[in-house]
């Protein structure tokens, strides 16, 4: 003879299964957003004042809890190249000297959007801040003659390194919020690299695509 058998589920787990449940269904129903975006990268202040004016291309991806929140990931890539002015002026013992390498940065930022979300108009404001790791490459060389003799100096190794930082900004969304948007939007960003503090400013324009 079989028995069956019942088991109660306890109200506290309902209750937590109701919330999730209740979270991703706002979520879904918000609707989800991806931007592909790209622009200038500036570096900003003395400890980075030996690279060009770089590019940057990156994608925000985000999901909106609320009509006004969105919470995601942004990912980008920085590429610098070296000031050769510079860097041929701190090695003044090369003759006829040349200047080669980049620095590279990857950008892998949890971040947040908060935005006017007018439904009625076409233009709307955000402000984004995110937070994470910036994996760095930098590599540079100088080489030139000593004494007749062609010789180069390696300044930077090429090693990646993981640093923690911030970015921040604001921005204009140009477009049928619901559907498709143009995005402008600087982002000022703070990378500690050990004892050093350094900066750079990226100007990015892009489209977002909403789910």
């Amino acid at each position: 003879m079989e028995v069956a058998m019942t088991r109660k589920v306890p109200p506290a787990c309902l209750i937590v299964q109701v919330l999730i449940i209740g979270f991703f269904s706002s979520v879904l129903a918000q609707g989800l957003t991806i931007d592909i975006d790209g622009g200038v990268s500036q570096p900003v202040g003395v400890e980075v004042s030996h690279w060009n004016t770089g590019f940057d291309f990156g994608t925000n991806i985000f999901l909106w809890p609320v009509d006004r929140l969105g919470l995601g990931l942004r990912v980008g890539y920085d590429r610098w190249t070296p000031n050769k002015a510079k860097f041929t002026q701190d090695e003044g013992a090369l003759l006829n000297s040349d200047v080669s390498g980049s620095t590279s940065i990857i950008e892998v930022l949890p971040s947040a959007r908060l935005t006017t979300a007018f439904k009625s108009s076409p233009i709307n404001f955000f402000g984004q801040i995110g937070t994470g790791i910036y994996a760095i490459q930098a590599e540079s060389n100088v080489t030139g003659l000593v004494s007749g003799a062609l010789s180069t100096v390696k300044i930077d190794n090429g090693e990646w390194i993981g640093r923690w930082g911030f970015q921040i900004g604001p921005g204009i969304s140009i477009g049928a919020a619901r559907f498709l948007t143009i995005d402008i939007f600087p982002l000022y960003n703070v990378v500690f690299n050990g004892n050093v503090v350094f900066q750079y400013f990226i100007g990015n324009a892009g489209i977002s695509f909403k789910f």
